[in-house]
């Protein structure tokens, strides 16, 4: 791996998740499932680093560790879109911009986020047909994702002009590597590490056999809510996830099905 690192596009935000929860011990277990899940290409067009493609072959165990060869310090650009897969033509929006900066020595990383409504100087941008305009930069996507004469929006071009716009404001001439999330992405990275589960209270006894990531402080084992004393049935758990999904996203369209039994 150089330099240039891989450009991810869509999944990248499984990495952020998982650090951010401090899981360390689950990244290194599953990073190849979720790195064979992730869609690498292009994000910032000619002029851009490189895409290095995953490797096909491990190392050695005596060979240095992958990415072993990077040097700081580094400039990652993160952009969170607001895709909608079931809306034909839906114009995908920058809505979370941030930066992340690894210092020299790659000890330290810091994370700065831009605000979507910040007002810009977006630059013209031929591949979309755009000519430039100072507007909000959440329009950034918005507009370097149109595809000329379709009416499905690309939003790994518009990655390239939101690029250009964030590098043109702040003065970093060039990211060392981008990644574009979707909540699509979030989801198959979920699937990648075998899914989200939550015990409500079904008989756990069968479990107790089991360290997971060598946590022996029993309160931190397999549990359920039943146990940490959350008397809860699969029909609070229902409204409080539709609670929760509604302060967020907004109101759910389809009614919540009848829990499960």
């Amino acid at each position: 791996m150089t330099r240039s690192i891989r450009l991810y596009v869509a999944l990248g935000a499984a990495a952020l998740v998982l650090l951010g929860a401090g899981v360390f011990v689950a990244v290194k277990l599953i990073s190849s499932s979720i790195d064979g899940a992730i869609p690498q290409a292009d994000l910032f067009g000619v002029g851009g680093p490189a895409v290095t493609p995953t490797p096909t072959v491990a190392p050695t165990p005596t060979g240095p560790p992958p990415g072993a060869d990077i040097q700081g310090p580094l400039n990652f650009l993160i952009v969170g879109v607001d895709t909608r897969t079931s809306i034909p033509g839906w114009v995908p929006h920058g809505d979370a911009v941030m930066i992340m900066h690894v210092s020299a020595d790659l000890s330290t990383a810091y994370l700065t986020s831009l605000p979507r409504d910040l007002v810009v100087d977006i630059p013209a941008f031929a591949p979309a047909k755009f000519g430039g305009a100072h507007t909000k930069l959440t329009h950034a996507m918005s507009y370097g994702a149109n595809v000329p004469g379709s009416r499905t929006p690309n939003t790994a071009q518009g990655f390239q002009l939101m690029a250009r716009t964030v590098s043109a404001y702040t003065g970093i001439a060039q990211f060392d590597a981008g990644a574009l999330l979707t909540f699509g992405g979030l989801k198959t990275v979920v699937d990648a590490i075998g899914g989200i589960a939550i015990n409500v209270e079904p008989e756990l006894s069968h479990f107790d056999a089991i360290v997971p990531c060598g946590v022996v402080d029993p309160r931190y084992g397999v549990t359920s809510l039943v146990d940490l004393g959350l008397p809860v049935t699969m029909a609070d758990l229902d409204i409080a996830l539709r609670r929760a999904f509604e302060e967020v996203f907004g109101e759910a369209e389809a009614k919540v099905a009848e829990p499960m039994t």
